[in-house]
């Protein structure tokens, strides 16, 4: 409040004109001063006016706050001190907040020279009457509340805002918080038995699992009911009511993780990998039946690019192997390699001590933690951004989202198609390959939510592609260590050790040879082979120097010369002849036996051992015609192959169960009853080789 007033703000507090309230003052007598400065005219203290006109000109102060005049100096206002406001709720920080604007316009009014009983006393009779202005009006309702509902009808009194004012200056913001007791969570005591029956895998209904609870009641007094039920669980924490029902990976996407920082990764450092069965059914490109290929990824962790890609019929070292293969070739060699512990990168192919391909390749393999896929997050990612994109542009696709009636049509219409040709109207192997392979593209080439980002040419902002990633690295001086054109070949080949006799190592099944290995009798080889060829291994010392290409049956020849065996040959055939002449003698005496005059054809026993010209040889004697008829000469049989697991020979044996021995049989026998066997049974009859018991075996083969 000022000390002095002009008659222009006496006329403007009691709402008259200036020419009234100077012959008020005329007639008053009332006492005033010069007014110093430009103008000059007249100033009267406040002190010196009538009582009445005095509260005219606080009325009108407590009606207009802003025409208190500022205070500069303000060393009498109270020192609020520090308090902890971090500790309340939300309800009650909105109402120490509202209780503080009244605080602070009754302190600002105090400070402008009317007392503070003044002020409190205009307050509430505003509050009363409802003429409180803005902004006090719009916190008032908050500022009284005596509950968080805001339901407590109290109204503002002079009593409330003293104590606001004291406990303010007292303790600070903190004292104006309302106290707030939770309501303290109980837990009854029929809680644990029904959570025993609540908090099942099988995941029953509130309902169900009330009706349980009531059926085995024993407890004292009647049983809850249901909405009882209800209240106790809904007051539990999520973690809490869902223990037991979410078990495992379920339960884990409940709790708290830890993201993995890939900043300050450069390309090739980390390769991730993973398989998984494909969303789709394809021809077999073997027999054109029906099934769900294997892919394998290989994303660079730091630039989320995707270098490697296999697919094959299962998950297995080989499959994992040629991925791999591919990054390095294409990429570069990593320096660490992150997978799962499935059985494509938990083998000796892997990880062998020496012979692995983490010790030959030179990185460290590395597996996650068993059952828990949350640790490689970022690899199933981006599996889902490549594998069920190219499911989904097959008309086979057989992932959850696919509409099931449509599905089902796909899969009637194909297996009518497998009946009548023997091969399903489905997507060709070539057809797949393409696919998968366009959608690896798409992805490389398309900006990365996780990537930094870049300006491009229309001046937005947008996230970098993996390709982009890979490229920036390469401009800012990264290289990465490729494989050279000479260690390609047999850098990525499987191996195993294996003991040298005679010249000889023996390799699943087949025997091979060569000549330097003479020197190496009774010494440890390590032994590498090329899966897709068997016919020949490339063998190497311990300490990795190559000794030799040792060929399968290297050291076998023919019994005899070739020669001396043809000279044989030809005394056996004309020796079968005169016996044969002398057979139609005895028939027919006199009978001739004429053959064609195409030296060519050489008759065993109704065998073609040479070229085979005419059906058959005839003898004709008196008449009487006798055909020997001429047996085609069967093909080569196909060698057997060098198997790379059960599930191979399986297949194979049962494709070709006539060449099956009985040590064959007894292995199917105990194949059979393994738990491999129970997992692909269904597999195996839908190809039509399930396992129906041992075949008959000619004494020839045993």
């Amino acid at each position: 409040m000022k000390a002095t007033y002009a008659a222009a703000d006496i006329a403007q507090a009691m709402g008259i004109s200036k020419r009234r309230v100077n012959e008020m003052a005329n007639e008053g007598k009332w006492p005033f001063e010069k007014r110093q400065g430009r103008g000059g005219g007249r100033v009267y203290p406040y002190k010196g006016l009538p009582h009445d006109v005095r509260e005219k000109i606080q009325a009108h102060l407590l009606s207009n706050p802003s025409a208190v005049p500022a205070v500069v100096e303000r060393e009498f206002l109270p020192v609020v001190q520090d308090s902890r406001t971090d500790l309340l709720t939300n309800w009650q920080r909105e109402v120490m907040t509202s209780r503080m604007v009244f605080v602070r316009h009754i302190e600002r009014l105090e400070a402008g020279g009317l007392t503070r009983n003044t002020v409190i006393e205009s307050l509430v009779s505003a509050a009363k009457s409802g003429n409180l202005r803005e902004p006090l009006s719009l916190h008032l309702e908050r500022a009284v509340v005596g509950g968080e509902d805001g339901k407590s009808g109290r109204k503002l009194s002079k009593a409330t805002l003293y104590r606001w004012v004291g406990g303010y200056h007292a303790g600070g913001e903190i004292e104006l918080a309302p106290a707030y007791a939770p309501k303290p969570k109980t837990f009854p005591a029929w809680g644990h038995d029904f959570l025993a029956i609540y908090q099942r895998p099988s995941k029953p209904s509130l309902a169900d699992a009330h009706r349980e609870f009531a059926a085995g009641w024993t407890g004292t007094g009647p049983c809850p009911n249901y909405h009882a039920v209800r209240r106790f669980v809904c007051s539990l924490s999520t973690l809490a009511r869902e223990k037991g029902r979410k078990t495992g990976n379920a339960y884990l996407g409940l709790l708290p993780y830890v993201r993995r920082k890939t900043d300050e990764l450069w390309p090739c450092d980390v390769y991730t990998m993973d398989g998984t069965t494909f969303d789709a059914e394809i021809q077999h490109p073997d027999h054109g039946q029906p099934f769900k290929p294997e892919i394998t990824l290989v994303i660079d962790v730091a630039t989320r690019r995707c270098v490697g890609v296999s697919v094959s019929l299962a998950e297995s070292a080989m499959s994992t192997l040629d991925a791999l293969r591919m990054a390095c070739v294409g990429a570069g060699l990593p320096a660490m390699v992150y997978a799962d512990r499935g059985s494509g990168y938990t083998n000796a192919i892997w990880s062998e001590m020496g012979t692995g391909m983490a010790a030959r390749l030179g990185y460290e393999l590395t597996h996650s933690r068993a059952r828990c896929p949350q640790g490689k997050g970022l690899m199933e990612r981006a599996g889902k951004s490549i594998w069920v994109p190219a499911a989904k542009r097959l008309f086979s696709c057989s992932h959850a989202d696919m509409d099931r009636d449509a599905a089902k049509k796909v899969f009637k219409f194909s297996r009518d198609a497998l009946k009548k040709t023997g091969r399903a109207a489905l997507p060709t192997w070539q057809e797949f390959k393409e696919v998968l392979m366009a959608v690896v593209r798409e992805y490389n080439a398309r900006p990365h939510s996780a990537l930094p980002k870049i300006r491009i040419e229309d001046g937005r902002m947008r996230r970098m592609s993996p390709d982009q990633a890979w490229a920036d690295a390469v401009n800012k001086g990264w290289k990465p260590d490729h494989v050279t054109e000479s260690q390609r070949a047999e850098m990525f080949m499987p191996s195993e050790k294996r003991k040298v006799r005679r010249g000889l190592v023996q390799f699943y099944g087949g025997s091979y040879f060569h000549k330097d290995l003479e020197e190496l009798h009774g010494e440890i080889v390590d032994v590498r082979y090329d899966m897709w060829d068997v016919e020949k291994v490339y063998v190497y010392t311990l300490a990795g120097l190559r000794v030799c290409v040792a060929e399968l049956d290297g050291h076998a020849q023919p019994y005899f010369p070739k020669a001396r065996i043809d000279a044989a040959r030809d005394r056996r055939q004309q020796g079968q002849l005169m016996r044969l002449e002398a057979k139609a003698q005895r028939i027919a005496p006199g009978a001739m036996l004429t053959l064609p005059e195409d030296d060519g054809v050489l008759v065993e026993c109704g065998d073609i051992l040479g070229r085979q010209t005419p059906e058959a040889l005839t003898a004709q004697a008196d008449g009487v015609i006798i055909d020997v008829s001429v047996q085609e000469q069967p093909a080569a049989e196909e060698r057997r192959p060098l198997f790379q697991d059960g599930m191979h020979r399986y297949r194979w044996l049962m494709t070709h169960r006539e060449r099956c021995t009985a040590q064959d049989e007894e292995w199917l026998a105990n194949y059979a009853r393994t738990d491999e066997y129970a997992d692909m049974a269904e597999r195996y009859e839908f190809d039509g080789i399930g396992y129906k018991g041992q075949a008959h075996v000619h004494a020839a083969q045993m």
